[in-house]
């Protein structure tokens, strides 16, 4: 009998070359997954840190005001910093984002720094920065490698308002009457109707694109309609349900008919405070943005509404009315949903064809009763207002629209 030593050789040498290629190759994907982890894991924080970056950014719109101001308005950009982070996660989706105040929120008069926390913060503070590390993650082949169980990442991310290319408008037009200017702090009334003398004047159908309701509601909710440029054409929209606009409308104020269905506080945030201002409890009937009790100062105070307007809106359809705490929490994070753009048109105007002259800053003071009601505005300046701050395409140092929340590291 012929014994066949070398195919038996030949066949322990393959199992062997077998199997160290499969060592091999689960070393790979060992290595493959652990990298993939940390990559997934950086991407995840760093898409947290833009979006708390540009929400603490969004909230600087009135820095450069006054010492007394300033720590407000740094804890309100630090708070929706850390809300907006918490509503991303990390590692597979498997953990909020958790960053901590006076330490991940940072602020500086300059893109190079120095940073401090809020406290320490400059008057002239126009970036915020957000930055956070996890470590701990568990490394499965790296590890032997590198000669520890673990790894950690970390992300960063600075904010500022800069010019935009346009403006993201409520399509909602503001008369400039020849020979009569907007003055900053005057009260403007308006009613959805025309033909309009001067004021604010009805819903407008600009370039085609809100004509009618649906388009006109999800502006009026949402961030606006953007991409507005000066000399845009418009006339008047033609809604049929003009009670959803105005249910659109109240939200902007924590007003709701329910928490389900559209609009709710969820999926449309309300401003910091839905406190109302007309004649009843503001007798000046102006300059109600900044005045001592004014709208700062509500905002502050997460200010509810409290019917103290005179108006009927706590009754029926709407029956939910947002409280302070929940103004102020982090599930219903108020935003500056009542600080909008508005396009000036030529007034008087029959309701024809007309043309975006420019962008009004106004504050919303009232809420709607109905969709017919008699609604009250609060001028704070035309396009660029430190006061206002948008929605919309940044556009650099070149930008002519208002200032928008922009990415710059």
């Amino acid at each position: 009998m012929t014994i066949r030593r070398g195919a038996g050789r030949q066949r322990g040498v393959a199992a062997m070359a077998t199997a160290l290629l499969l060592i091999f190759l689960v070393a790979v994907m060992g290595l493959a997954f652990d990298a993939a982890q940390l990559f997934v894991a950086k991407t995840e924080l760093q898409n947290a840190m833009d979006a708390c970056a540009l929400a603490g950014a969004r909230e600087l719109n009135t820095t450069n005001t006054t010492e007394s101001n300033r720590l407000l308005i740094l804890g309100r950009a630090e708070t929706a910093g850390i809300a907006i982070a918490a509503r991303n996660k990390a590692l597979f989706q498997s953990e909020a984002v958790v960053l901590q105040p006076d330490r991940d929120v940072t602020f500086s008069a300059s893109l190079a720094g120095p940073w401090s926390t809020k406290a320490a913060a400059p008057l002239d503070t126009q970036y915020v920065r957000c930055a956070t590390r996890r470590t701990g993650i568990a490394l499965w082949v790296m590890g032997l490698f590198i000669g520890r169980p673990d790894a950690a990442v970390q992300a960063a991310a600075a904010a500022s308002l800069q010019p935009s290319v346009a403006a993201c408008i409520l399509p909602v037009g503001l008369c400039k009457v020849p020979g009569e200017p907007l003055v900053i702090g005057q009260w403007y009334t308006g009613k959805f109707e025309v033909p309009c003398e001067r004021g604010v004047c009805n819903y407008l159908d600009i370039e085609g694109l809100t004509h009618g309701t649906a388009a006109l509601r999800e502006a009026i909710q949402g961030p606006g309609l953007c991409g507005v440029s000066i000399g845009s054409g418009a006339q008047q929209a033609a809604p049929g349900n003009r009670q959803t606009l105005a249910e659109a409308w109240n939200s902007r104020f924590g007003i709701y008919k329910k928490r389900t269905g559209s609009p709710n506080p969820t999926d449309n945030q309300p401003d910091f405070t839905g406190y109302a201002f007309t004649a009843a409890n503001w007798p000046a009937r102006s300059d109600a943005f900044q005045a001592a009790g004014g709208y700062l100062d509500k905002k502050a105070d997460y200010a509810a509404y409290d019917n103290s307007d005179g108006l009927n809106i706590k009754n029926p359809p709407y029956k939910d009315i947002l409280t302070s705490s929940e103004l102020g929490s982090p599930q219903y994070l108020g935003q500056d949903r009542r600080m909008v753009y508005f396009p000036i048109i030529d007034c008087p105007w029959d309701g024809h064809q007309t043309q975006v002259r420019g962008s009004a800053c106004v504050l919303l003071l009232t809420p709607m009763e109905d969709a017919h009601q008699t609604f009250v505005v609060e001028y704070r300046g035309e396009v660029g207002s430190t006061d206002c701050a948008s929605f919309g395409p940044p556009g650099g140092t070149g930008g002519m629209g208002p200032r928008v929340p922009t990415l710059v590291q």
